[in-house]
């Protein structure tokens, strides 16, 4: 962690001295980024001798990872062809194709990531219903 700390450090100076407030940003995300990778490696080594693979649940399934990449393409058509020089009616239409990219997505997310979905229903909408009565 102090190796962590130092680096950061070191990237909030030059990149700071580099590119401003958007420099220091920058070593925040890369920042979090090491930090990510860091926790990845350490799983990863304390579950080695382990059945367990606790890392396999961050991978979305193959479907989903298709259902991102087609709305990615889809979005960014729209964007080229609808946004935002053409006038507010092509903006509203770019908006609603980036709506009904989100309602695929969810859609997908809802058929093929189970426990995800369980998880949500069992754990965190009932603690969001007894705060709002």
């Amino acid at each position: 962690m102090l190796g962590l700390s130092v680096s950061f450090l070191l990237l909030s100076y030059a990149l700071t001295w580099w590119a401003g407030g958007v420099g220091f940003i920058l070593a925040n995300c890369l920042n979090m980024g090491l930090r990510i990778l860091h926790s990845v490696v350490f799983i990863r080594h304390y579950f080695s001798s382990s059945p367990w693979r606790p890392l396999r649940g961050l991978l979305p399934s193959p479907l989903l990872l298709l259902a991102l990449l087609v709305s990615a393409l889809v979005t960014a058509l729209s964007e080229f062809a609808f946004c935002c020089k053409r006038g507010w009616l092509f903006r509203l239409l770019h908006v609603a194709v980036g709506v009904v990219c989100l309602c695929f997505v969810l859609l997908t997310v809802y058929i093929t990531e189970t426990r995800l979905v369980q998880f949500v229903q069992t754990q965190l909408l009932p603690r969001y219903t007894k705060k709002r009565h």
